[in-house]
C-alpha cells in the first residue's frame, strides 16, 4: 500500500505542508486542512481493489470546490465529494452513488452542470479523488 511518507520521498508535496515522518506524518492542504492517500480497499467502477488509489483532501471550501474539480478532473479516475467530516481521517473505500459525484469513475469528462449542483451542496467539503495507475 502507498503510505504518505512514499510519496512525500518522491516529491509528492512540498516539505513546508509536512510534519512528523514515516506512519506519523500529516500533509497540511492549502486549505489549512489534511490530505491523505491510501491504496483503494474496495474495487472503484473499472478499477479492482488494490489496484489505484483514493486521494483525500479535507476541508475543500465551497468557493474554492469547482476550481479543484477542474484542476483534477484530467487526472481522477473518479471525484466524490461528501459533507467534511468533523475529524480529517483517511478514506479507504470511494463513496457510494449517494455522495455527490463531480466526476463518476471511469468516466472520461465532467458536466459543468454537475460540479457546479454538487460543489454547492455542502459549505465544506472533503473531496475524494481515485486515481487509477
Amino acid at each position: 500500500g502507498v503510505k504518505l511518507s512514499t510519496v512525500a520521498n518522491l516529491g509528492g508535496w512540498d516539505a513546508s505542508k509536512m510534519s512528523g515522518s514515516g506512519d506519523t506524518m500529516t500533509i497540511r492542504s492549502a486549505f489549512n486542512s489534511s490530505e491523505f492517500i491510501t491504496t483503494n480497499t474496495a474495487a472503484v467502477s473499472g478499477m479492482a481493489a488494490n489496484q489505484g488509489f483514493l486521494y483525500t483532501i479535507s476541508g475543500v471550501p465551497k468557493e474554492a470546490c469547482p476550481e479543484l474539480a477542474s484542476g483534477l478532473g484530467s487526472l481522477a479516475h473518479g471525484i466524490a465529494v461528501q459533507a467534511a467530516a468533523a475529524t480529517p481521517a483517511v478514506v479507504t473505500t470511494y463513496p457510494a452513488a449517494s455522495n455527490v459525484q463531480l466526476k463518476s469513475a471511469g468516466s472520461t469528462s465532467m458536466d459543468p452542470a454537475t460540479v457546479a449542483s454538487g460543489c454547492a451542496t455542502n459549505t465544506i467539503s472533503d473531496f475524494i479523488i481515485a486515481l487509477k495507475p
